[in-house]
């Protein structure tokens, strides 16, 4: 309903997959190939909605973020493998900590695998925020979103 009413349904599939199998084989006929953009929601600690949902916080375990920073590198980096030439990558959590957000970007970037991105200069999030390492968006619930293209 959402896609319809924003107008893009035609140009929007929904798929369920694991997002770690993306650089792989056997994916539906909807994943093959490159795009022109991906944008990644990494699942994440949530960290940045503790505003409207403050019980995260008795649910936040430090010793859970290695893991989920694993994860969200590995859908970036799979997803990132999906992306066309002179494409951009969206990466996105809802997330106020670095180790889910800038330093899952910089492993992407400085792997030993070079993907072949630059940070794009095109906006992402609130203009008005200079002052973020990657833009963000404020209000009930801070995002951190950054685009890189290829």
């Amino acid at each position: 309903r959402r896609m319809t009413a924003a107008g893009i349904s035609e140009h929007v599939r929904c798929v369920v997959a694991d997002g770690r199998a993306l650089a792989g084989e056997g994916l539906p006929e909807d994943l093959l190939g490159s795009f022109d953009l991906v944008f990644v929601d990494a699942p994440c600690s949530g960290s940045g909605t503790l505003a409207r949902h403050p019980e995260i916080a008795w649910s936040l375990r430090e010793e859970a973020l290695p893991g989920l920073a694993a994860l969200q590198a590995d859908i970036l980096r799979a997803a990132s493998a999906r992306v066309a030439q002179g494409g951009l990558v969206v990466y996105s959590t809802c997330s106020v900590l670095a180790e889910e957000d800038e330093r899952v970007v910089e492993a992407l970037l400085s792997g030993p695998d070079d993907p072949g991105f630059e940070e794009s200069l095109e906006q992402v999030g609130d203009p008005d925020d200079e002052g973020a390492p990657a833009p963000v968006l404020r209000g009930e619930a801070s995002l951190s979103a950054g685009s890189w293209r290829r």
